[in-house]
Protein backbone atom coordinates (compact mmCIF):
# COMPACT_ATOMS: atom_id res chain seq x y z
CA UNK A 1 0.00 0.00 0.00
CA UNK A 2 2.71 2.29 0.75
CA UNK A 3 4.10 1.80 -2.93
CA UNK A 4 1.01 2.69 -3.79
CA UNK A 5 0.53 5.72 -2.50
CA UNK A 6 4.52 6.79 -3.34
CA UNK A 7 3.15 5.73 -7.11
CA UNK A 8 0.43 8.35 -6.97
CA UNK A 9 2.33 11.30 -5.26
CA UNK A 10 4.84 10.82 -7.82
CA UNK A 11 3.86 12.99 -10.92
CA UNK A 12 5.09 16.24 -10.89
CA UNK A 13 1.94 17.63 -11.10
CA UNK A 14 0.93 16.10 -7.91
CA UNK A 15 3.80 18.45 -5.99
CA UNK A 16 2.39 21.52 -7.43
CA UNK A 17 -0.89 20.65 -6.98
CA UNK A 18 0.36 20.49 -3.08
CA UNK A 19 2.11 23.54 -3.22
CA UNK A 20 -0.85 25.83 -4.65
CA UNK A 21 -2.90 24.35 -1.71
CA UNK A 22 -0.53 25.55 0.64
CA UNK A 23 -0.18 28.92 -0.69
CA UNK A 24 -4.06 29.47 -1.01
CA UNK A 25 -4.00 27.94 2.72
CA UNK A 26 -1.82 30.37 3.79
CA UNK A 27 -3.58 33.41 1.90
CA UNK A 28 -6.84 32.26 3.74
CA UNK A 29 -5.31 32.18 7.11
CA UNK A 30 -3.58 35.79 6.74
CA UNK A 31 -6.80 36.96 5.75
CA UNK A 32 -9.01 35.04 8.65
CA UNK A 33 -6.04 36.25 11.05
CA UNK A 34 -5.41 39.79 10.22
CA UNK A 35 -6.05 43.20 12.49
CA UNK A 36 -6.42 46.50 10.60
CA UNK A 37 -7.84 49.77 12.26
CA UNK A 38 -9.41 51.40 8.98
CA UNK A 39 -12.36 53.41 9.49
CA UNK A 40 -14.62 54.50 5.95
CA UNK A 41 -17.38 56.62 4.83
CA UNK A 42 -19.91 56.81 1.86
CA UNK A 43 -21.73 59.68 1.08
CA UNK A 44 -25.19 60.13 -1.33
CA UNK A 45 -26.48 63.87 -1.97
CA UNK A 46 -29.49 65.45 -3.56
CA UNK A 47 -30.46 69.21 -4.03
CA UNK A 48 -33.81 70.07 -2.52
CA UNK A 49 -34.07 73.59 -3.41
CA UNK A 50 -32.29 75.94 -5.73
CA UNK A 51 -29.17 75.64 -8.32
CA UNK A 52 -25.69 74.70 -7.91
CA UNK A 53 -24.20 77.58 -9.54
CA UNK A 54 -26.85 80.53 -8.67
CA UNK A 55 -28.88 81.12 -5.58
CA UNK A 56 -32.82 81.80 -6.11
CA UNK A 57 -34.01 84.79 -7.53
CA UNK A 58 -34.46 87.75 -5.31
CA UNK A 59 -37.91 87.40 -5.97
CA UNK A 60 -38.26 84.31 -3.74
CA UNK A 61 -37.42 84.14 -0.15
CA UNK A 62 -36.65 80.71 1.35
CA UNK A 63 -36.08 80.32 5.27
CA UNK A 64 -35.09 77.26 7.20
CA UNK A 65 -35.78 77.86 11.46
CA UNK A 66 -36.35 81.92 10.95
CA UNK A 67 -33.28 82.12 8.40
CA UNK A 68 -32.64 82.75 4.77
CA UNK A 69 -31.31 80.30 2.75
CA UNK A 70 -30.05 80.38 -0.74
CA UNK A 71 -30.24 76.98 -1.35
CA UNK A 72 -30.47 74.01 0.72
CA UNK A 73 -28.67 70.20 0.05
CA UNK A 74 -29.39 66.72 1.70
CA UNK A 75 -25.73 64.86 1.97
CA UNK A 76 -26.24 61.36 3.93
CA UNK A 77 -22.45 60.22 5.24
CA UNK A 78 -22.15 56.30 6.33
CA UNK A 79 -19.50 55.73 8.84
CA UNK A 80 -18.28 53.05 9.91
CA UNK A 81 -15.15 50.87 11.29
CA UNK A 82 -13.62 48.89 8.03
CA UNK A 83 -11.25 47.24 10.28
CA UNK A 84 -10.88 43.88 12.51
CA UNK A 85 -9.61 46.06 15.38
CA UNK A 86 -11.78 48.25 17.98
CA UNK A 87 -11.81 51.53 17.22
CA UNK A 88 -12.35 53.79 20.64
CA UNK A 89 -14.00 57.40 20.76
CA UNK A 90 -11.13 58.24 23.26
CA UNK A 91 -8.54 57.88 20.75
CA UNK A 92 -10.20 60.82 18.87
CA UNK A 93 -7.71 63.68 18.66
CA UNK A 94 -9.53 66.48 20.44
CA UNK A 95 -7.77 69.10 18.38
CA UNK A 96 -9.16 67.16 14.93
CA UNK A 97 -12.25 65.61 16.01
CA UNK A 98 -14.47 63.53 13.11
CA UNK A 99 -16.15 65.60 11.54
CA UNK A 100 -18.28 66.23 8.63
CA UNK A 101 -17.24 69.26 5.97
CA UNK A 102 -19.63 70.26 3.76
CA UNK A 103 -17.41 72.95 2.06
CA UNK A 104 -16.55 76.42 1.61
CA UNK A 105 -19.19 79.35 0.93
CA UNK A 106 -21.53 76.86 3.16
CA UNK A 107 -23.51 76.65 6.03
CA UNK A 108 -24.92 73.65 7.76
CA UNK A 109 -28.56 74.06 8.73
CA UNK A 110 -29.22 70.96 10.45
CA UNK A 111 -27.36 67.58 11.33
CA UNK A 112 -29.83 64.39 12.29
CA UNK A 113 -28.45 61.02 13.26
CA UNK A 114 -30.21 58.80 11.31
CA UNK A 115 -29.14 55.31 12.81
CA UNK A 116 -26.39 53.72 13.86
CA UNK A 117 -25.80 49.55 14.58
CA UNK A 118 -25.66 49.88 18.47
CA UNK A 119 -27.38 52.30 20.89
CA UNK A 120 -24.48 51.16 23.53
CA UNK A 121 -22.21 52.71 20.67
CA UNK A 122 -23.62 56.52 22.00
CA UNK A 123 -23.27 57.57 18.45
CA UNK A 124 -24.33 61.51 18.14
CA UNK A 125 -23.87 64.26 15.70
CA UNK A 126 -23.48 68.34 16.51
CA UNK A 127 -23.43 71.39 14.84
CA UNK A 128 -19.95 72.63 15.61
CA UNK A 129 -20.32 76.12 17.13
CA UNK A 130 -16.89 77.28 16.05
CA UNK A 131 -17.19 76.21 12.05
CA UNK A 132 -20.51 76.73 9.97
CA UNK A 133 -19.62 74.25 7.31
CA UNK A 134 -18.87 71.49 9.92
CA UNK A 135 -20.93 68.77 12.15
CA UNK A 136 -19.25 66.56 14.53
CA UNK A 137 -19.47 62.96 14.88
CA UNK A 138 -18.77 61.36 18.44
CA UNK A 139 -19.41 57.89 19.32
CA UNK A 140 -18.04 55.76 22.48
CA UNK A 141 -16.37 52.61 20.46
CA UNK A 142 -16.88 51.41 17.02
CA UNK A 143 -16.07 47.50 17.04
CA UNK A 144 -15.81 45.50 13.25
CA UNK A 145 -18.76 46.64 11.15
CA UNK A 146 -20.27 49.31 13.67
CA UNK A 147 -21.59 52.65 12.45
CA UNK A 148 -23.76 55.22 12.31
CA UNK A 149 -25.62 57.31 9.17
CA UNK A 150 -26.02 61.06 9.41
CA UNK A 151 -28.35 63.50 7.12
CA UNK A 152 -26.78 67.10 7.06
CA UNK A 153 -28.71 69.77 6.03
CA UNK A 154 -26.56 72.79 4.40
CA UNK A 155 -26.61 75.73 1.71
CA UNK A 156 -23.39 74.33 -0.11
CA UNK A 157 -23.23 73.58 -3.60
CA UNK A 158 -21.15 70.36 -2.84
CA UNK A 159 -23.84 67.31 -2.57
CA UNK A 160 -21.09 65.04 -1.46
CA UNK A 161 -19.37 66.39 1.69
CA UNK A 162 -16.01 64.32 3.01
CA UNK A 163 -15.24 63.29 6.76
CA UNK A 164 -12.35 64.29 8.32
CA UNK A 165 -10.52 64.10 11.62
CA UNK A 166 -7.45 62.33 13.26
CA UNK A 167 -7.90 58.74 15.64
CA UNK A 168 -4.76 57.57 17.28
CA UNK A 169 -3.65 54.34 15.33
CA UNK A 170 -4.88 55.42 11.95
CA UNK A 171 -2.87 57.79 10.52
CA UNK A 172 -4.33 57.92 7.17
CA UNK A 173 -7.48 59.07 8.64
CA UNK A 174 -11.42 58.43 7.31
CA UNK A 175 -11.26 56.64 4.10
CA UNK A 176 -13.74 57.86 1.00
CA UNK A 177 -15.24 54.83 -0.10
CA UNK A 178 -17.32 56.91 -3.09
CA UNK A 179 -20.58 56.75 -3.49
CA UNK A 180 -24.02 55.08 -2.59
CA UNK A 181 -25.74 53.88 -5.49
CA UNK A 182 -29.23 54.39 -5.98
CA UNK A 183 -30.71 50.73 -6.22
CA UNK A 184 -33.95 52.24 -8.10
CA UNK A 185 -33.47 53.08 -12.17
CA UNK A 186 -35.04 55.27 -13.84
CA UNK A 187 -39.10 55.29 -13.45
CA UNK A 188 -40.79 52.63 -15.91
CA UNK A 189 -44.17 51.05 -16.51
CA UNK A 190 -42.79 47.87 -15.91
CA UNK A 191 -43.17 46.56 -12.47
CA UNK A 192 -40.47 43.89 -11.76
CA UNK A 193 -38.05 46.46 -13.49
CA UNK A 194 -38.38 49.19 -10.76
CA UNK A 195 -34.84 47.67 -9.15
CA UNK A 196 -31.92 47.57 -10.49
CA UNK A 197 -31.08 44.48 -8.94
CA UNK A 198 -33.90 43.15 -10.73
CA UNK A 199 -33.09 44.33 -13.71
CA UNK A 200 -29.41 42.81 -13.47
CA UNK A 201 -31.35 39.38 -12.69
CA UNK A 202 -32.73 39.50 -15.82
CA UNK A 203 -29.70 39.81 -17.80
CA UNK A 204 -28.18 37.28 -16.13
CA UNK A 205 -31.12 35.04 -17.13
CA UNK A 206 -31.17 36.21 -20.76
CA UNK A 207 -27.80 35.90 -20.93
CA UNK A 208 -28.49 32.23 -19.95
CA UNK A 209 -31.09 31.47 -22.31
CA UNK A 210 -29.50 32.87 -24.95
CA UNK A 211 -26.10 30.54 -24.45
CA UNK A 212 -28.24 27.54 -23.54
CA UNK A 213 -29.87 28.17 -27.04
CA UNK A 214 -26.79 28.89 -29.11
CA UNK A 215 -25.36 25.09 -26.97
CA UNK A 216 -28.68 23.26 -28.33
CA UNK A 217 -28.54 25.09 -31.65
CA UNK A 218 -26.63 21.96 -33.72
CA UNK A 219 -30.17 19.48 -32.34
CA UNK A 220 -32.78 21.61 -34.54
CA UNK A 221 -33.82 20.63 -37.74
CA UNK A 222 -32.03 23.49 -39.52
CA UNK A 223 -30.94 23.84 -43.45
CA UNK A 224 -27.98 22.62 -44.70
CA UNK A 225 -25.98 25.28 -44.99
CA UNK A 226 -26.73 26.65 -41.61
CA UNK A 227 -26.58 23.34 -39.68
CA UNK A 228 -22.33 22.61 -41.67
CA UNK A 229 -21.25 26.02 -39.98
CA UNK A 230 -20.39 27.02 -36.03
CA UNK A 231 -20.76 30.75 -36.80
CA UNK A 232 -24.46 30.78 -35.24
CA UNK A 233 -23.91 28.69 -32.34
CA UNK A 234 -20.65 30.59 -31.23
CA UNK A 235 -22.51 34.13 -31.96
CA UNK A 236 -25.08 33.06 -29.66
CA UNK A 237 -23.02 31.52 -27.11
CA UNK A 238 -20.55 34.58 -26.78
CA UNK A 239 -24.10 37.21 -26.83
CA UNK A 240 -25.37 34.88 -23.98
CA UNK A 241 -22.15 35.43 -22.33
CA UNK A 242 -21.96 38.92 -22.45
CA UNK A 243 -25.26 39.66 -21.33
CA UNK A 244 -24.95 37.33 -18.30
CA UNK A 245 -21.77 39.58 -17.80
CA UNK A 246 -23.31 42.51 -17.66
CA UNK A 247 -25.11 41.33 -14.98
CA UNK A 248 -23.28 40.24 -12.88
CA UNK A 249 -21.32 43.69 -13.30
CA UNK A 250 -24.26 45.32 -12.22
CA UNK A 251 -24.77 43.11 -9.21
CA UNK A 252 -21.44 43.78 -8.45
CA UNK A 253 -21.64 47.37 -8.62
CA UNK A 254 -24.61 47.88 -7.05
CA UNK A 255 -23.43 45.74 -4.03
CA UNK A 256 -24.24 46.94 -0.54
CA UNK A 257 -20.72 48.39 0.05
CA UNK A 258 -21.62 49.05 3.97
CA UNK A 259 -22.49 46.99 6.66
CA UNK A 260 -26.28 45.98 6.45
CA UNK A 261 -27.90 46.81 9.46
CA UNK A 262 -26.59 51.12 8.50
CA UNK A 263 -29.03 50.76 5.97
CA UNK A 264 -31.70 53.11 5.72
CA UNK A 265 -34.93 54.42 3.27
CA UNK A 266 -32.68 57.61 3.02
CA UNK A 267 -30.11 55.75 1.11
CA UNK A 268 -32.17 54.25 -1.33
Amino acid sequence: MLNEVLDALAPGWVGSLIGLIGIAAAGGTYVLSRQRSIISYRTRGVRLLGHAESKLPDEVNVQYRGKDIPRLTRSVVVLWNDGEKTISGSDIVQEDPIRVDVGVDSSIVACTLLRSTRPVLKASCQQSTQDAQTATISFSFLDSNDGLVVEILHTGKERYPTVKGTIRGIPQGPRNRGRVLSQKPPSTSIPFLRSRRTLALVFIILGFLVSAAGTLLPLFDLPTAIAKTTAPKYALIIAGALYAGLGCLLFWVLRRRYPRALHTEELE
